[in-house]
C-alpha cells in the first residue's frame, strides 16, 4: 500500500471512497487522490483541512457516490469522529476541487472522553450512523447524523427562485443510549457493523450474531442470535457490499432512474452479512441473507457456508 505513496507515511490509519476521491488518513496527514484523474496513479499531496481531524479507531461512514438522485442533489460524504476534536467530522466533495473538511455542531451533545466502535451509511442509506465508547462509563451510544443539503428549488418564467426544499445543515439529529443488555454483548464483541438500508446494528461474538433496533424511541437489543456457526468460532463479521457499489455507487444500476443504466446489482448487495469463523487452523466464510426487512433478522437456514480456508485476515467482494 505505500507504495502507492510519493512520500511514504509510516502508518495508514484508515482508507476511505468519497465521491471521485480515494482519501487516507496517515501519521503524514491525510492525502486525496481523484481516481478519474490521468496523474490518479499515486497519493501526492496532503489536504489540509482533512488533515486536522484524524480519523479515530479507522471507524467511518463512506457514500461513494457523486451525489444522490438523478440531480446528484446531495453532498457526498465521508464522516468520522474525531477524539482530538471532540467531534464529527464531514468531508463534502460535490462542488470542491477535492474533499472540504468541516465540524458538525456538537449541539447539546458532551463527545469528550468518546472512542469509535462502529460506523457506516445506515438507516437509507446515506444517513451516517456512528457508535461511540464512553472511556470513563464504558456506556455506548447511538449517533445518527444528518447530511448537509444545499437548498432546492426552481425558476419560475419571469426567473423568481422558487425553494422546493429548505438548506439541510449538518447536525446530530438523534443520539440513543445503548441498553446493559446491548453493553453486555458490545463489550465481548469481535465485529460491530451497521445495516446500510435499515436503522440496525448487527453485533458479532465469538457464539453468535445479534441484533440491536434503533429505528424507535430508545434501542431495542434482541438478545438471541440470529445465526450461530456449525461449531466454528466467530472471527469477524461485516455487511455484505458488492464491490463496485463500494467503489462507484452512481454505477450500480436504479430502478429509480432507469436511463442512467449501470451495473445490476446482486441480491446480497446491502441485504446479507460475511460472517468469518475459525476452528483451530481451519477458517470458514458464512454469507447470511436478511429475511423480514427492517428487523434485522437472519436467514440462518439459507446461509451460505465456504470451507477450505487457512486463518482468515480479512475478506472483501469482487468489483461488479
Amino acid at each position: 500500500m505505500k507504495k502507492c505513496f510519493i512520500y511514504a507515511p509510516e502508518s495508514i490509519n484508515a482508507v476511505m471512497r468519497i465521491g471521485q476521491y480515494i482519501c487516507a488518513d496517515t501519521d503524514l496527514g491525510f492525502f486525496a487522490v481523484n481516481y478519474v484523474s490521468f496523474e490518479a496513479s499515486y497519493f501526492g499531496w496532503i489536504n489540509g483541512t482533512m488533515s486536522g481531524y484524524p480519523i479515530d479507531n479507522g471507524v467511518y461512514a463512506a457514500y461513494s457516490g457523486n451525489g444522490i438522485g438523478s440531480d446528484n442533489s446531495a453532498y457526498s460524504l465521508g464522516a468520522w469522529f474525531c477524539d482530538e476534536a471532540d467531534a464529527f467530522v464531514s468531508a463534502d466533495m460535490l462542488f470542491y476541487p477535492a474533499p472540504q473538511a468541516t465540524l458538525y455542531p456538537n449541539g447539546n451533545h458532551d463527545l469528550s472522553n468518546k472512542r469509535a466502535i462502529a460506523g457506516g451509511m445506515s438507516v437509507d442509506e446515506i444517513t451516517p450512523s456512528f457508535l461511540l465508547k464512553d472511556e470513563q462509563t464504558g456506556e455506548y451510544t447511538i449517533y445518527v447524523l444528518s447530511r448537509q443539503m444545499d437548498e432546492q428549488g426552481e425558476y419560475d418564467a419571469d426567473w423568481n427562485w422558487i425553494v422546493t426544499a429548505p438548506a439541510v445543515p449538518s447536525s446530530i439529529k438523534a443520539a440513543y443510549t445503548v441498553p446493559a443488555e446491548g453493553k453486555a454483548l458490545l463489550d465481548k464483541a469481535v465485529a460491530v457493523d451497521f445495516a446500510c438500508l435499515e436503522s440496525i446494528i448487527y453485533v458479532a461474538t465469538e457464539d453468535g450474531v445479534y441484533t440491536i433496533n434503533f429505528a424507535g424511541v430508545s434501542p431495542i437489543v434482541n438478545t438471541v442470535a440470529q445465526f450461530k456457526t456449525s461449531g466454528e468460532t466467530i472471527t469477524g463479521m461485516q455487511l455484505y457490499q458488492q464491490g463496485m457499489y463500494l467503489t462507484e455507487r452512481n454505477q450500480i444500476y436504479n430502478p429509480e432512474y432507469p436511463d442512467q443504466g449501470g451495473w445490476e446489482q446482486v441480491d446480497w448487495n446491502n441485504r446479507a452479512i460475511i460472517v468469518t469463523a475459525q476452528k483451530g487452523d481451519e477458517g470458514v466464510v458464512y454469507v447470511v441473507p436478511m429475511i423480514q426487512f427492517g428487523t434485522g433478522n437472519l436467514d440462518a437456514s439459507s446461509a451460505v457456508r465456504y470451507d477450505g480456508f487457512g486463518r482468515i485476515l480479512a475478506v472483501s467482494t469482487t468489483v461488479y
